[in-house]
């Protein structure tokens, strides 16, 4: 690219703005970043939108508008809104608490102050204010706000270094260079002066950009110019290094920012049980519109038949619509006699539930990092923390809480979310001699030998020496911190120093010594460094020796990069690199070649030729580092998180997949791999490199062979090979998945063929993946029908979070982008396996058996209500009064299901010794078709029970004991309804396996409190909502006979179904079952829960094969559920013994 391309281009390809030129740029976006998903404007219709999307929600209102036509409504209308209003209220209070908290959260990220310049103006302004065109001065350490292009830096050499971490996952420092046209004008002298800036318009490849700059003078004539590349160029994100401050070009904002156009927008999310609830829904509403038909047909029958005989009711009073219409008002009245088969308290019971559940996880103490630095947490939602010092779990988002208990995949990034990112030179190996890697010393700074060889003065051991302190982009700062682009590279020069090398840096200048290892001084001069390039995957640094003036050229980078370079490898270099990676270290070769001074001319003028063209330069490079010889390798230890392999390995146990996937190369991302056991030496390792080749490796501890090499010209080529040999061995062993590129053709063309061999792998690691990438392979695994979490700590995590099921968040080093866009946020990966497996399958346990509940307490008032036309002759009357079927689901059933989610089918520590027992809330156990039909068989059931004891006792010829009246229609409701309501609290009670003092409360203080609010509304006769209660239950409860009723009814609605259940899970149990049937006996005999007694041999029960899959965890199917509950009773019938 030459200086004058730029310009002489149109403006459409490329986006050109004025520096100091306020008004002309504010055709540009802003910078404002917005993470939440209302605003104070468009809330209430938004959110209106959303929830009416919903089935449910939806039903209800057109129900309440229903209520409103008074022809048409069995019961007052208020019955029906002020359940809705209370309800609907408490959603979106909840939602809008929830919001805002995200809105504090993006206010303290726009609020960030920086000093700029706009508009000719130095100031301090706050990181939204700044706009394209405007001056910003950073300082050391700080986030930059926006996109920017570097003017002048403090450094003399006018570098500085940047952390991407937040973008890209690298932890590595990358140099950037300012602008040589203004790197010595102060922002004083920028504030006054004219430039013209022409770039790339915004698009979100993170390392592309280019573009010139040019100097206006007074007369608005171009003078100097510029052409400014990726080395000039910080994006948004990225934190400042080892330099005092810079002063930058804002060029692009908000969301066209790098990181803004690999964002995704918020999006509403649903859980699985909300969807089976929206079809659950369909289908009763689908049902009941069919029953009200039925129904109204039957008493448009009735009225034309029995008119004439009973004119005195007057059916042609109060009719809206003509005579031969009066059908549609049949029906009508007849559905709403019915809409409590869909249970309006669900979804506020839910609701609920869903707040507790997150005051659960964030005032977990065992989720609670003592040893992190709260500073960082600036989440304003912090009312989670404590007078202890630490980070707490923060839950952003309550409404996804019960879905944690169903992930299949989880999709982790891998720097900061599995690492430290702390880099440790570990170990050594040259020619045949290892060091650091011994019986006596397993670290090189404690191997005698290799301090001996120093000393011996043997020429390859000097020669790594010298690689090790030059080839790098290390720099000292006037305390003698070192800072670099390298956290390797660092971790050689710390090693190095610690053992007594001295090393000091003048300009170009490199002297080396260490007078206690008996090595001499030696001065080097820098003559030119050939940085790191993906592509490359080495760098290499040209010096000279000043004392003998001989000229070298040192290579160090990734092993396979090395190894393509050098003209021969010595013997047991592969079985010393596959040692050092076998162990989960990071593994890097060095080289050398001696250069003779026309050699160095010739390159350095080449370069200086092509200086604009970085493809011939990367040629250049290739070239003049062939023919190297091989040094030997080093390793570095990157250490892991704590806890990471047990938390991965009972993860795995659960039932949960595991894909790593980050912007590293995929060298790095392997050793990690097998270093945090995602992958292990029990199957095989598929690498794919795309298109060339792929690499079948075996990853055997006793043969760790080559199996496969094959040549492909195409990627449909790699993956049906691929897809051959993974039939082969699927049922054989398990197989890991390495994949390094071309993710754009596997997403799209072949995403059917590359999902049907990754879904199935142990383990998949994904390397060189971009932020958007990273979302589309989260939504392709979506798209199968598995439940996803993402996590991640940085920004470049920030799509995929979003785009899953669950996102999760580190709060730790790399910012809080991560963990502000999650759903939850954590400072420990370990913490997972407790928020996956306690809470997650807690809160799905708890929730699916409230939904079914909400359901099977809605029907039984239905049936009932069904039941109750037989006996007025199919007029659409209502059985119960309105102020009972207000108070059923707001009031006299809602404490105890709520209270239902202090409940646990097995202990903690049984799931944690069991992880397997997730599979009960990954496969839907809890609540799925089957589960749901006997539910409503149970309803039915009870509620034809309730109907004809209540109908048949109170019927014409039933006389009051007391006073000699006839017993009312009154009297006969309370009764079936006193029945219902202890049923329904007999049933939480006989459902729940864990007492606590709360459940008892709540349980049996219901009925009290049924009993106490009845005697209250029994003694009020001016009040329209409870009129029709005034003397009802004086009436009812004096007289003996009325309890014996009420008493018979409950028992007989309430123990067959019971005895029948006991059966069913004494004769065929479910893994969970036993487990509890286990527990309970250790509680007996006053043991804990659980007690590992290895004399008695008590470690089996860890394992899953003691624990075979019965038929209820393999099965949700109702019909096969039948079928298998019929063989039982014949193998019964037949054989006792053979009962499983």
């Amino acid at each position: 690219m030459n200086q004058n391309s730029l310009l002489s281009t149109s403006d459409e390809e490329f986006r050109c703005f004025s520096i100091n030129q306020y008004f002309e740029n504010k055709k540009f976006c802003h910078n404002r970043v917005i993470n939440s998903k209302y605003t104070l404007w468009n809330f209430l219709p938004l959110i209106v939108f959303y929830h009416c999307r919903r089935f449910m929600n939806a039903y209800f209102l057109i129900v309440g508008f229903l209520q409103l036509w008074h022809t048409v409504s069995p019961v007052n209308p208020l019955t029906t809104w002020i359940p809705i209003l209370v309800i609907f209220a408490i959603t979106f209070i909840r939602e809008g608490i929830d919001d805002f908290k995200q809105h504090k959260l993006d206010k303290r990220i726009n609020h960030r102050k920086y000093k700029g310049v706009k508009n000719g103006r130095i100031a301090i302004f706050k990181s939204e204010e700044f706009e394209v065109g405007d001056i910003i001065i950073l300082n050391e350490n700080t986030e930059c706000p926006a996109d920017i292009v570097i003017l002048s830096s403090s450094n003399i050499d006018s570098s500085c270094y940047i952390e991407t971490a937040t973008l890209d996952g690298e932890t590595s420092l990358k140099e950037r260079k300012s602008i040589s046209l203004t790197q010595n004008l102060s922002e004083n002298e920028l504030s006054l002066l004219q430039f013209v800036i022409k770039c790339n318009h915004p698009n979100p490849k993170i390392y592309d950009f280019n573009g010139e700059i040019t100097q206006i003078d007074g007369n608005g004539t171009f003078n100097q110019k510029n052409v400014i590349c990726s080395e000039n160029f910080i994006p948004c994100g990225a934190q400042l290094k080892y330099v005092d401050y810079i002063v930058g070009i804002v060029c692009y904002t908000g969301h066209e920012t790098k990181l803004g156009m690999n964002q995704q927008n918020p999006q509403i999310k649903w859980t699985f049980i909300e969807k089976f609830i929206n079809k659950s829904s369909t289908f009763i509403f689908i049902v009941q519109v069919l029953v009200a038909i039925l129904a109204g047909c039957l008493a448009f029958y009735f009225e034309r038949t029995t008119t004439r005989y009973i004119p005195y009711l007057r059916f042609d009073l109060g009719q809206d619509l003509p005579d031969k219409y009066s059908w549609v008002i049949l029906i009508i009245r007849c559905f709403l006699l019915t809409t409590t088969m869909i249970p309006i308290s669900l979804k506020v019971t839910i609701d609920v539930c869903k707040f507790i559940y997150g005051r659960l996880i964030s005032y977990d103490i065992k989720m609670k990092d003592f040893g992190a630095n709260n500073s960082h947490n600036i989440n304003t939602n912090n009312t989670n923390t404590n007078n202890m010092s630490g980070i707490n779990a923060t839950v952003n988002n309550s409404s996804v809480i019960e879905d944690l208990g169903s992930i299949e995949y989880l999709f982790s990034d891998k720097t900061g979310t599995l690492t430290e990112n702390v880099m440790n030179f570990k170990k050594l190996s040259i020619e045949n001699h290892f060091f650091g890697h011994s019986n006596d010393y397993d670290d090189l700074r404690l191997d005698e030998s290799f301090k001996d060889a120093i000393r011996s003065k043997t020429p390859n051991i000097i020669n790594v020496i010298y690689c090790l302190l030059l080839c790098n982009t290390l720099k000292f700062r006037t305390n003698n911190e070192i800072y670099g682009s390298s956290p390797e590279e660092v971790s050689f020069l710390k090693t190095l120093l610690e053992l007594e090398f001295q090393i000091s840096q003048t300009g170009n200048t490199i002297r080396i010594s260490s007078p206690h290892l008996n090595f001499d001084e030696t001065i080097f001069e820098v003559i030119l460094v050939l940085p790191f390039s993906q592509e490359r995957r080495r760098m290499s640094v040209i010096v000279r020796n000043m004392k003998t003036n001989e000229f070298y050229l040192f290579l160090k980078g990734a092993t396979d990069a090395i190894e393509n370079v050098c003209s021969n490898i010595y013997h047991g270099y592969k079985q010393q690199k596959n040692t050092f990676a076998s162990q989960g270290l990071r593994v890097m070769s060095l080289a050398v070649r001696t250069l003779n001074e026309n050699e160095v001319n010739q390159v350095c003028m080449s370069l200086e030729e092509n200086r604009v063209n970085s493809a011939s330069q990367e040629s250049i490079y290739i070239e003049f580092e062939s023919n190297s010889t091989l040094l030997g390798c080093v390793a570095i230890e990157d250490k892991l998180q704590t806890r990471i392999p047990e938390t991965i390995e009972i993860l795995r146990n659960a039932g949960i997949k595991i894909w790593m996937v980050t912007g590293d190369i995929l060298l790095t991302a392997i050793n990690i791999a097998y270093s945090s056991h995602l992958v292990t030496n029990d199957g095989i390792f598929i690498k794919i490199e795309l298109p060339k080749n792929i690499i079948l490796n075996e990853n055997n501890s006793e043969n760790n062979n080559l199996i496969n090499n094959i040549n492909c010209v195409s990627l449909k080529d790699v993956l049906d090979n691929v897809e051959s040999y993974v039939n082969s061995i699927k049922n054989i062993k398990p197989y890991y998945i390495g994949i390094d590129g071309n993710y754009d053709q596997l997403l799209n063309e072949h995403k059917k063929q590359f999902m049907d061999i990754v879904l199935d792998a142990k383990s998949v690691i994904c390397a060189r993946v971009s932020p958007r990438t990273k979302a589309e392979l989260v939504k392709c695994v979506q798209q199968q029908r598995k439940a996803t979490l993402a996590i991640g700590d940085g920004g470049n995590d920030v799509p995929m979070i979003r785009a899953a099921h669950i996102g999760v968040g580190i709060i730790g080093h790399e910012g809080l982008l991560a963990s502000n866009a999650s759903d939850f946020s954590i400072s420990k990966f370990c913490f997972l396996q407790r928020l996956l497996l306690i809470h997650g399958r807690y809160s799905n346990y708890r929730t699916a058996w409230l939904t079914q509940f909400c359901f099977y307490k809605s029907t039984i008032m239905s049936l009932i209500q069904l039941a109750f036309m037989l006996m007025n002759g199919f007029s659409g009357s209502t059985y119960f009064n309105s102020f009972n079927l207000m108070c059923y689901n707001a009031i006299f059933t809602l404490l105890p299901v709520i209270f239902f989610l202090q409940d646990k089918d097995i202990e903690e520590s049984t799931v944690l010794l069991h992880p397997y027992v997730y599979n009960d809330s990954q496969k839907k156990i809890y609540c799925n078709g089957r589960t749901l039909a006997w539910w409503y068989i149970k309803g039915v059931y009870q509620a034809i029970i309730l109907s004809l004891i209540s109908f048949t006792h109170f019927n014409k010829e039933y006389y009051n004991n007391l006073d000699g009246n006839t017993a009312s229609l009154d009297e006969a409701q309370q009764a079936t309804y006193s029945a219902l309501i202890f049923i329904v609290v007999l049933t939480v009670t006989l459902d729940t396996q864990h007492f606590t003092v709360l459940n008892l409360i709540f349980i049996w203080g219901n009925w009290v409190l049924y009993v106490f609010l009845t005697t209250i509304a029994n003694c009020v006769f001016n009040v329209e909502m409870v009129k029709e209660m005034y003397g009802v239950m004086w009436r009812l409860m004096a007289d003996p006979v009325n309890w014996i009723i009420i008493i018979t009814m409950v028992s007989a609605a309430i123990f067959p179904p019971y005895i029948i259940q006991v059966m069913i899970n004494t004769l065929t149990p479910s893994r969970t079952q036993i487990l509890r049937i286990r527990e309970i006996e250790r509680e007996s005999r006053y043991q804990p829960v659980y007690l590992v007694n290895n004399r008695h041999d008590d470690t089996k029960y860890f394992d899953e094969s003691f624990h075979k899959k019965t038929h209820w965890d393999k099965s949700t199917s109702f019909l096969a559920s039948c079928k298998y509950c019929r063989d039982i009773c014949k193998k019964n019938k037949y054989d006792e013994k053979q009962l499983p």
